[in-house]
């Protein structure tokens, strides 16, 4: 196995450092860490613990997903799991990925969470910190309290489809990133 370097570190030490990421930029990675799962997706592995630490930056600015170790491969057990901020939690306070272990969907929500610190620079709940406020966290995820996404710059409906299980699939989140690029793109032709 060859690993490709990446140059600039992970993408949450970028971000603290106090980088911006431009539209383009976030469109960018955000395709890039969707197309990389969807490719893991098919091939039978799904990666345990997604955030913005495990996304890798070259120095070409192009995102790379990292830090499978603990991947789960044709649906075996992971020995890993997501941050409480990333995880997904039943309707009956029921920890998915502990009690029913890794998945399509437990993924999906990560990775919403994880395009949520990339577009606003923080967590969903800066004022929470784990583990800290691991039960706060859990009940505002089971309560479906999240933060509004209407306001974000771009990719609002993508994140909170992610949190609301409306994606049952990476292509479909793919997809709907390349949709709403191809808008904006034409927006900004016609103005």
């Amino acid at each position: 196995m060859i690993l490709e370097f990446a140059q600039l570190g992970n993408l949450q030490d970028w971000l603290l450092e106090g980088h911006v990421p431009t539209k383009d930029m976030l469109y960018k990675w955000t395709y890039q860490a969707t197309e990389a799962l969807e490719f893991a997706h098919k091939l039978g592995v799904l990666h345990a613990d997604i955030h913005c630490l495990n996304f890798f930056l070259t120095k070409t600015l192009d995102l790379k997903v990292g830090d499978w170790g603990g991947a789960s491969i044709d649906g075996g057990t992971s020995h890993c799991s997501y941050r409480y901020s990333h995880r997904l939690f039943g309707v009956d306070g029921t920890d998915v990925p502990a009690e029913k272990g890794i998945s399509k969907a437990t993924g999906i929500f990560a990775l919403g969470t994880a395009f949520y610190v990339m577009i606003c620079g923080e967590k969903p709940w800066p004022e929470l910190k784990e583990p800290r406020n691991r039960l706060e966290i859990r009940e505002r995820i089971v309560n479906g309290q999240f933060p509004d996404t209407g306001g974000l710059r771009i990719l609002g409906d993508v994140v909170a489809k992610c949190w609301s299980g409306g994606f049952d699939s990476m292509t479909e989140i793919r997809r709907a990133i390349e949709d709403e690029r191809d808008r904006d793109i034409e927006m900004l032709e016609h103005d």
